[in-house]
């Protein structure tokens, strides 16, 4: 039986670890994340806890030095950026018996520095949202007098911004608490940027998704929609639905990915412009994301193709059915309740993607109970803290 290491946490990781499964591959887990509910999955055949690569690379290396001869051969999937960038610029401390999942840093930089992306975007004529980069606090006060708000402030590396703030952007909608906001991730020494906000609901976002091998060839290939996300503004999609090939984002993803010579899964986020009726490219993701079992159910499992094409030499090429859903309930939830009390959705809207046949769930709870207990309590937690934080109860 092949073997997987999966370094991450939460529902990517979870999502990876059913992929797994489905292709007959044990998991090995280093969770990086307290109750990380993915590494409680019962298809784990062993668990590891360690500290998360943004804090030691040292210790990961470790781990992964004492178990190579027991996961010889394995398949080193990392689940978020954090882990991607420590597979990456590690390729060559990395014990041999390993088959790193992530290409080198040389290759994937411009993914994970956004402001990267976005200048190798402009250069290829692909359009973006309107961006400011580099940022210092004398251009900022100057940005301040001409941007239009509300915008957003957004890292260019995320990883570290994520820990921190718990969201993916900052959201201005004045000069003075642009400048504000801008002085705080000072101090924690984050580089960001200044972008434009795209207007248009959450169903403008569409995701071009693909596995491009080392020889160039697209081996599979889909395309989903964002249905709802949380946070609704600047968020995860909570649900999701597969869509028909669309060539308006999938030529401007292949140029980059072509000029940038990168080979394995990606997942290239666009937002619909109706200013000028463009895509804008937002981001470019080169690791599992949090609706991996959509693309999985709906037809292609990235990570067999993964490790068929990393390991075994043996591509091939998967096709997807359009129209199946994700759900993850515990966000979704959240929204609901949000947009309920703003008089923003109606029940029977809400439900919609509940009553279809082809749904799939970010924690499937008859297959695999535990993440999903884990992940109740832990939402149920922290719903509480944010109830009496605001005096609700």
């Amino acid at each position: 039986m092949g073997k997987a290491v999966i370094i991450g946490s939460g529902v990517n990781a979870l999502g990876v670890i059913h992929d797994c499964v489905g292709a007959g591959l044990a998991v090995i887990c280093i969770s990086t994340e307290k109750s990380d509910p993915a590494s409680f999955s019962r298809h784990i055949l062993k668990r590891i806890k360690a500290v998360s690569p943004l804090d030691d690379n040292e210790n990961l290396l470790k781990i992964l030095d004492a178990n190579k001869k027991d996961w010889e051969g394995a398949l080193l999937i990392p689940t978020d950026d954090a882990s991607a960038v420590f597979v990456s610029k590690n390729r060559e401390a990395l014990p041999r018996e390993y088959i790193p999942a992530s290409a080198g840093w040389d290759i994937i930089e411009p993914f994970i520095q956004k402001n990267l992306l976005y200048q190798k975007a402009v250069r290829l004529g692909i359009p973006t949202p309107k961006i400011h980069y580099p940022i210092t606090l004398k251009r900022l006060i100057a940005l301040g007098k001409a941007m239009k708000f509300p915008c957003i402030l957004k890292p260019c590396q995320k990883s570290r911004f994520f820990v921190i703030y718990g969201k993916k952007v900052l959201k201005a909608k004045t000069a003075d608490e642009l400048v504000r906001m801008y002085s705080d991730t000072q101090k924690h020494g984050l580089d960001m940027m200044v972008s434009e906000i795209i207007p248009g609901p959450e169903s403008n976002i569409y995701t071009y998704r693909s596995y491009r091998s080392a020889d160039g060839q697209i081996l599979a290939e889909m395309c989903t929609q964002k249905l709802r996300q949380y946070p609704h503004d600047f968020g995860d999609g909570c649900v999701v639905k597969t869509i028909a090939m669309n060539e308006q984002i999938k030529i401007p993803t292949l140029k980059i990915l072509e000029s940038s010579g990168f080979t394995g899964y990606s997942s290239a986020e666009f937002k619909f412009d109706p200013r000028d009726n463009q895509f804008k490219l937002i981001e470019i993701n080169v690791r599992p994301v949090s609706c991996q079992r959509l693309l999985t159910r709906s037809g292609i499992n990235f990570t067999l193709m993964t490790y068929l094409d990393l390991v075994k030499n043996k591509p091939f090429n998967p096709t997807y059915q359009k129209d199946f859903y994700f759900i993850h309930v515990f966000f979704d939830a959240w929204e609901f309740l949000r947009r309920l009390s703003a008089k923003k959705i109606r029940f029977r809207d809400f439900l919609h993607p509940y009553l279809q046949q082809n749904k799939t769930y970010a924690f499937p709870l008859i297959s695999d109970p535990l993440p999903f207990l884990v992940a109740a309590w832990k939402n149920s937690k922290t719903a509480v803290q944010n109830l009496l934080a605001t005096h609700i109860i």
